[in-house]
């Protein structure tokens, strides 16, 4: 009768399923010789096997796992085999013999629920916010790092949130996703994930640019001649007063609930949150459409004695609020089937885009108008620097024609 064959050591399947779990199931090890063995099997077929300067032991694991992750990275980036990527991070170094404990498994949960911690006892965030903003993101990236074969460092994992997740390029839910990730791996490093994890300097490439003719869309601002028609078909005066506060101090709909006249000014205190910290409080001149001479001094005066209409029970309840309204009114519905027409959006932020182009025809300074309006130059410059239609330009060429006169 044949000897019963010795059971195999349960931290080799540990490390095993660690290996093809991490980087998927062309990845396993063997002992040769006392030492490691790693043996890869690419998507063609290809077979290589490298021995590691690892001991085959129970406390290899954290070692190798580490190993494989460089490994993995250099091949990927030079576009090379295991042994040749060996030999390269070798050359360099980077492929000592490290101790059992500095490359750790991490867990990347806990550090999702340390980042969460770190947001809302820090001030960053509330609650809500974090649930509705960031919340999508930590799942994403969780998912991501629990795929077969994970990522073996920050760059390859934004590449697949790019590519799993989507979104148009340079769009605010792409934009968000990166920034939200780079801030949780930037956490990470500093509770000791190893330096792989490092988010990149430049983040433009994942977060990518909108193409001149999709801001065009998004950022049609609604002209003087829309503004007068759309408020003279406003019957209830609070609703009138909310409108007209946006159309001529180029408002967030939200900011009609931080916002008082102080003199000819409208003092605006709502602090937006950005990946910078948030924007302060300002002081707001209003502009007049054409046509409408002294309408933004009679708001203020109204402002002082008149209420507004309700706004929701919180800062996204306004911006809803304001879309309702102006959804069921016939005179914006008109509106949007001209911006239709001519191939464009028209949403409720044209009525602070408006404001944006009303300064710009008027030959107010963009870092001026970039403060009136509550964001940086970078911000307007993008956003609106595009604005140089036929109506506009008419416009602008008939007052030079006029002063010349």
């Amino acid at each position: 009768m044949a000897a019963a064959r010795p059971r195999q050591p349960r931290w080799i399947t540990t490390l095993r399923h660690a290996l093809q779990q991490d980087n998927g199931r062309g990845w396993t090890v063997w002992e040769a010789r006392g030492h490691v063995q790693l043996c890869h099997r690419s998507t063609e077929g290809t077979r290589e096997t490298q021995t590691l300067a690892i001991p085959w032991n129970g406390e290899c694991i954290p070692a190798v796992l580490g190993t494989v992750a460089q490994l993995r990275s250099a091949m990927t980036e030079q576009g090379v085999g295991l042994k040749r990527a060996h030999a390269l991070l070798q050359r360099t170094g980077m492929v000592a013999l490290p101790g059992p404990a500095t490359q750790p498994r991490i867990d990347w949960e806990l550090v999702v629920e340390g980042f969460r911690s770190f947001k809302l006892s820090s001030g960053a965030v509330k609650a809500s916010t974090f649930e509705r903003m960031y919340e999508p993101v930590m799942q994403a990236f969780l998912a991501e790092l629990a795929a077969s074969p994970a990522p073996a460092d920050a760059q390859e994992l934004f590449e697949r949130l790019v590519q799993t997740c989507g979104g148009e390029p340079g769009s605010k839910g792409r934009q968000l996703r990166v920034l939200y990730t780079a801030q949780l791996l930037r956490f990470a490093l500093k509770q000791g994930a190893p330096s792989r994890w490092k988010p990149p300097e430049d983040l433009a490439d994942f977060i990518g640019r909108r193409s001149a003719d999709s801001l065009r869309r998004d950022s049609t601002p609604i002209k003087d001649r829309q503004l007068v028609a759309l408020l003279d078909s406003i019957t209830d005066p609070r609703w009138r007063l909310a409108i007209g506060l946006i159309g001529c101090f180029g408002l967030r709909p939200v900011e009609l609930r931080f916002c008082r006249a102080d003199g000819n000014w409208l003092v605006v205190e709502y602090r937006k949150r950005t990946a910078r910290g948030s924007t302060p409080p300002r002081r707001v001149r209003g502009l007049d459409p054409e046509a409408m001479e002294g309408e933004s001094t009679r708001l203020l005066s109204l402002l002082e004695t008149q209420e507004l209409p309700p706004l929701g029970t919180d800062n996204k309840g306004a911006g809803a609020a304001v879309h309702q309204f102006l959804e069921r009114r016939s005179a914006w519905q008109r509106l949007r089937a001209e911006a239709r027409f001519r191939g464009e959006l028209l949403t409720p932020y044209g009525l602070r885009h408006g404001y944006a182009l009303r300064a710009h025809q008027r030959g107010l300074a963009p870092r001026l108008t970039a403060s009136l309006m509550g964001h940086s130059l970078q911000t307007h410059c993008r956003h609106y620097g595009n604005w140089t239609d036929a109506e506009t330009i008419d416009a602008a060429f008939e007052k030079i024609g006029a002063a010349a006169a």
